[in-house]
């Protein structure tokens, strides 16, 4: 595993999954749903009622558009988590990028100190310039 793979996994993969989950239809759909439920002024062509059909299995509207905001809310709470957990996926792996490329650029300083310290201790010529 490269550093560049780190970022290109992070640029090229979870961007754009990211992307998609804030603008996923059904996530789209779900909101406005909610807007609906929660009696808000929807946009012109979104939903603006939600029904409960028959009045003998649910005790009122009120109580449909409670439970369905309640619900609907705690779903787009979630999303909200996911998305949260992948923006610190994205800035772990760029860390772990440059943490990789400055470390390759140490590990040769050091081995080049190491190859110093042993044509010194060793009593050889030292390096050509």
């Amino acid at each position: 595993m490269t550093d560049g793979y780190l970022r290109d996994f992070a640029h090229d993969k979870l961007r754009p999954f990211l992307e998609s989950l804030r603008t996923d239809a059904g996530r789209k759909a779900l909101q406005r749903f909610q807007k609906a439920a929660a009696n808000t002024m929807p946009a012109p062509g979104e939903y603006s009622m939600l029904l409960t059909g028959s009045g003998t299995i649910l005790s009122s509207v009120a109580d449909l558009q409670k439970a369905f905001t309640d619900y609907s809310g705690s779903i787009e709470t979630q999303f909200l988590k996911i998305e949260d957990q992948i923006n610190k996926l994205i800035i772990d792996l760029e860390n772990a990028q440059i943490l990789l490329q400055n470390g390759e650029e140490e590990a040769l300083k050091a081995s080049q100190l190491m190859w110093l310290i042993n044509d010194v201790l060793g009593g050889g010529p030292g390096p050509v310039r």
